[in-house]
């Protein structure tokens, strides 16, 4: 008995037949698709300079977006804030929490192909302005893959 792995569908399955001097061996195959076998993380975080890579792991499925905010979320690795800083401004809704969804904007340059890379900054994003103006955002996004 095989045990279905968490977070997974079962797909295709199919027999295969093996048979050597008229003695045959039934070998039931069954393929499991996980969320986990998408090729990157579930949700990236995608910094200035950098590029949201999504990508599926069968060609048979395409990228379908569930998610993606433009702004300055939080601090992390791609927002560094000096901690004299953030107890100065950290209360302000324009300097840190504020954000944009954008996911129509990547479900539009996203979903429905096979792989998808959106590079920051973005002309489309940096139109956006949920936070200062002046103050560098990055971009929150996630996906899954689906058949095509």
């Amino acid at each position: 008995m095989l045990a279905k792995k968490a977070n997974c569908r079962w797909t295709d399955c199919f027999s295969i037949y093996l048979c050597q001097h008229a003695r045959c061996m039934l070998i039931l195959l069954i393929s499991c698709y996980c969320e986990s076998d998408r090729l990157g993380p579930a949700t990236q975080e995608v910094c200035q300079l950098e590029t949201m890579e999504g990508r599926c792991r069968w060609k048979s499925e395409v990228i379908v977006m569930t998610s993606a905010r433009w702004g300055r979320m939080e601090t992390g690795r791609c927002l560094e804030i000096h901690p004299n800083f953030l107890s100065l401004h950290g209360q302000d809704p324009l300097f840190l929490g504020c954000s944009e969804n954008v996911l129509p904007l990547l479900d539009a340059k996203c979903s429905g192909r096979s792989e998808c890379n959106v590079q920051i900054p973005d002309p489309d994003l940096d139109k956006l302005n949920p936070c200062y103006p002046d103050h560098e955002r990055y971009l929150e996004a996630s996906y899954t893959c689906v058949k095509g």
